[in-house]
Formats: C-alpha cells, structure tokens, sequence
C-alpha cells in the first residue's frame, strides 16, 4: 500500500513529512531490537544440549527476553534469550 499527500493531509500531517516513498537510505541505520534466528539457534542447540532427535526452533514471544519453542524426539521445551551485559 502506498501514501498518498492526500492521505496525510486528512491527518492533519505536513507534505515535507511524507515518507522516504521507496527510496534506499544512504547509510546504515542503527539497529535497536533484532530476532535471532531460528535456525541457526535450532542449529545452536543441537550442539550444545544432549536432546534426542533433530530439534526444531520456533520463534515463540517478543519481551525483555525473548522464547524460542523447541521439539526434540517428542519432547517440548523453551529457550529464554536475554541480551548480553555490557
């Protein structure tokens, strides 16, 4: 879907505040919260943990830390990932 001048100025919104329409920022942009991977913690865990069967991860909750659901060889658990100290 794409913002039209008219759609902002319903709104009450200035035309100079229309956004980027499309266009690529030309420098890289900080990044305040990310999502790990699925996959590569599905990976992670097969390493680290003795579970029977491959593990499946899926992306569960966003909070303070985020939970991963994990399957193994029938069996259900949860992985908290919570930022690292600085």
């Amino acid at each position: 879907m794409r913002a039209e001048a008219s759609d902002y100025r319903e709104v009450g919104c200035h035309e100079d505040m229309l956004p980027y329409q499309g266009r690529a920022l030309s420098q890289t942009f900080p990044v305040q919260n990310s999502t790990l991977s699925a996959d590569a913690l599905a990976a992670l865990v097969r390493q680290e943990y003795p579970l029977h069967g491959t593990p499946v991860c899926r992306f569960w909750r966003k909070g303070m830390s985020d939970a991963y659901r994990i399957e193994a060889g029938g069996q259900l658990f949860f992985l908290k990932v919570s930022m690292a100290a600085r």
